[in-house]
């Protein structure tokens, strides 16, 4: 469901700014890598073509640095990164990093307002939420720790 988001996010943002599509994605626990799922549901279900495929990172820190590989070679050196609000200030640090000039892109940003107050109850929707926030927060102690250590 998130990369889905993502993906229609990026093909809507493809077809408004007729900019090339990479797509980042390797095998994290087995099956095909994200970027060639990414790829199929761009090109054969939204009509946009790809022209990067990057399929081998594990995690953000790799999408960033392989992905930016394959786009300094060809003299790209801007970029619109797709990410969930969540976590695109991560993503933005990693391909800042790379050298890359990063214009954030997030979908799937989190409102922070409470409407009602059945809102304030357990949910699957705040199970999701309090994943999403754990995850990233594991996820930028790794990049610190990672950008520390470089």
């Amino acid at each position: 469901w998130l990369s889905l988001e993502r993906v229609r996010y990026a093909a809507r943002l493809a077809r408004e700014t007729q900019l090339p599509v990479l797509v980042t994605g390797g095998r994290v626990f087995g099956g095909r890598p994200e970027a060639d799922v990414m790829r199929e549901v761009l090109e054969r279900e939204y009509g946009v073509p790809v022209r990067w495929v990057e399929g081998q990172s594990r995690n953000t820190h790799e999408n960033a640095v392989l992905s930016a590989r394959l786009l300094q070679r060809e003299g790209v050196s801007r970029v619109l990164v797709v990410s969930h609000g969540v976590d695109i200030r991560r993503a933005r640090r990693e391909f800042s990093a790379t050298g890359l000039q990063v214009i954030p892109a997030p979908t799937g940003v989190p409102s922070m307002t409470v409407d009602n107050p059945i809102q304030l109850l357990p949910s699957m929707g705040a199970l999701l939420g309090s994943y999403l926030a754990l995850y990233e927060l594991l996820g930028n102690i790794a990049s610190v720790l990672h950008l520390s250590a470089a």
